[in-house]
């Protein structure tokens, strides 16, 4: 979003149309820390660099070009840069206390400084700072940040219009971040040819509008988002090996070179509830990286350990390696530590009998904001009371479970198929008795609306009638 966003102001602004290098080789490298783009800006002939959301991460020293002239650079970045360079220009919102919101992402760093050269050209481009915040989990309890969501979502700018309307199914935020814009625009990155990134980046930057280019981006763009879910499935069930479950912090390895390491760690932290560190042996034995995820703030804990060589990124999603002769301190390490719950916090509990539409409307002004750290409240909703045949599995995969209660629906996404297996197909009783934790909301369906529940956390027990309890 950052770099789309600078490529088509500069373009509006000032006629200039701008050379971009992509990280191909390594498609999650970032900044001047990888020697394929310092290559390519060497072998250029140009002669100011912008790094948009990356530190420059590159030796004191300057970069030439191909005429053997010094590259003036120019870093726009949110992230905490402890390797400050001379020969840079940095744009950080982290570094002066003047700055109030240090929670900005690093497309609204970037949205700032195109703001001091043309605020009326700037504020067209306030979408692509709502959309940057959302992708990024930056916190949505920050009024700036907020703001830009709440006017950005009503502001969709011409270069990204086309993808919302082909891939979101309304304007709530959780729409643009589940099934959404985001993640095809992330499977893309991950696993799309250099040809096909070409193609969506221009389109991104307004350098392409032709219906048919659109067309065809928007095909690539949902293979790559359904071949990366299939992936990261099939992963999780053939290639990571899980360690004990009893520690604070899950160490798994995955022994399949991939660049969806990231998702599959998110997978197995939904699974477990706990932090996980999921990662790749190097092939000279040496050294172990991949990524980590948190449901609780990590990053710090970890660097603190001075036992990894890489912890990078954000609080509770992060790139992460060490040299594998610390592997068994790093386990004493994680043991060791004291983490913080996840935090559960319920607005209300009551008896399925108790539930009122009139909940769903007192929060219908705000679900917009939902997403990130604005979190839609849960209800705790006990003595549900239906039939094990009342449950149904539906769904292409067979991974979501619904049943109704009266007017209610209540329904669980993302369930595994072990999962059904253990807790609705195989179990020995017939009567059941639920208690569960869970968003509420309308569900509209061909133009009539019904009050639904959106299941987060589910137990089922028994409430079949022991004929030996009664006649003992």
């Amino acid at each position: 979003m950052s770099s789309c966003m600078l490529i088509s102001f500069m373009r509006e602004a000032y006629g200039l149309e701008i050379t971009k290098f992509f990280h191909h080789k390594n498609p999650k490298g970032h900044g001047l820390a990888d020697a394929e783009i310092v290559q390519q800006v060497r072998l250029s002939d140009i002669d100011l660099l912008f790094v948009p959301d990356a530190n420059a991460n590159m030796k004191k020293k300057e970069l030439l070009n191909s005429k053997g002239e010094r590259v003036d650079i120019i870093v726009l970045d949110h992230h905490k840069n402890e390797n400050k360079n001379e020969n840079c220009i940095f744009v950080n919102n982290q570094f002066s206390p003047n700055v109030i919101n240090k929670d900005g992402s690093g497309t609204l760093v970037t949205w700032h400084f195109l703001h001091a050269l043309n605020p009326k050209i700037a504020n067209t481009y306030i979408s692509y700072v709502f959309i940057s915040t959302l992708s990024d989990s930056m916190s949505l309890c920050s009024y700036e940040n907020a703001t830009f969501c709440h006017r950005g979502v009503k502001r969709i700018h011409e270069n990204l219009k086309p993808f919302v309307d082909k891939f979101n199914k309304d304007t709530l935020f959780t729409s643009f971040s589940f099934g959404g814009i985001i993640p095809k625009f992330n499977s893309t990155i991950r696993l799309a040819t250099r040809e096909e990134k070409d193609k969506l980046y221009d389109c991104l930057s307004g350098k392409i509008t032709d219906k048919d280019t659109l067309e065809e981006v928007f095909k690539f763009c949902a293979h790559y988002h359904s071949f990366q879910n299939e992936e990261s499935k099939r992963l999780m069930e053939e290639a990571v090996s899980v360690e004990d479950l009893n520690q604070k912090v899950l160490l798994c390895k995955i022994n399949e070179k991939t660049p969806l390491t990231g998702l599959v760690a998110n997978k197995i932290q939904s699974k477990y509830n706990m932090p996980v560190l999921l990662l790749h042996d190097d092939i000279d034995g040496h050294q172990c990286a991949g990524s980590a995820r948190s449901p609780i703030p990590l990053k710090g804990i970890l660097k603190e350990s001075k036992l990894f060589s890489l912890v990078e990124g954000h609080s509770q999603a992060c790139g992460i390696a060490y040299n594998s002769e610390n592997e068994d301190k790093i386990r004493d390490y994680l043991c060791s530590i004291s983490l913080s719950e996840p935090s559960e916090t319920v607005l209300k509990s009551l008896a399925v009998n108790s539930l009122s539409t009139k909940d769903i409307d007192l929060f219908e002004p705000y679900t917009e904001l939902w997403g990130n750290d604005m979190t839609q409240p849960l209800y705790h909703i006990y003595n549900i009371k239906i039939k094990r045949s009342d449950i149904s599995i539906i769904g292409r995969t067979k991974t979501t479970i619904a049943f109704s209660v009266g007017k209610w629906k209540f329904i669980k996404f993302f369930c595994s198929h072990e999962w059904i297996e253990e807790h609705i197909t195989s179990l020995p009783y017939k009567n059941l008795n639920i208690n569960l934790i869970g968003t509420l909301q309308w569900n509209e369906f061909r133009g009539t609306k019904s009050p639904q529940v959106v299941v987060e956390k589910i137990e089922i027990a028994s409430d079949d009638v022991n004929l030996d309890d009664i006649f003992s």
